[in-house]
């Protein structure tokens, strides 16, 4: 395999996982009953990083030399949406796991 392929087979799994904790924080956010506002604290980080990357190209597009301040800034707000995310997931995941084997104890 080429470099090219590799390239984009890790642009396609990032662009999912990406998607994949939009729609997940989101539909928490409207859905939970509890941690409601952590769900919409990690919708508005991954927002608010998507916005001032797309603000940071379109500023300085035309005299660019190297990569705008703003869009790593914005760049590394998403990734700590994206890992509370992923965090929320995996606490949830672990709190059944626990709960089932209490009742199943009992």
């Amino acid at each position: 395999m080429n470099d090219e392929l590799i390239s984009f087979f890790i642009l396609i799994i990032l662009i999912g996982l990406y998607l994949f904790s939009v729609f997940f924080s989101f539909w928490n956010s409207f859905r939970a009953n509890q941690k409601r506002m952590y769900w919409i604290g990690c919708a508005c980080l991954i927002s608010i990083g998507t916005l001032l990357m797309i603000v940071s190209v379109e500023l300085n597009f035309r005299n660019a030399v190297e990569m705008p301040l703003a869009f790593g800034l914005g760049a590394g707000i998403v990734q700590l949406g994206v890992f509370f995310v992923f965090l929320g997931i995996v606490t949830r995941i672990v709190w059944r796991v626990l709960i089932s084997r209490a009742l199943k104890a009992k």
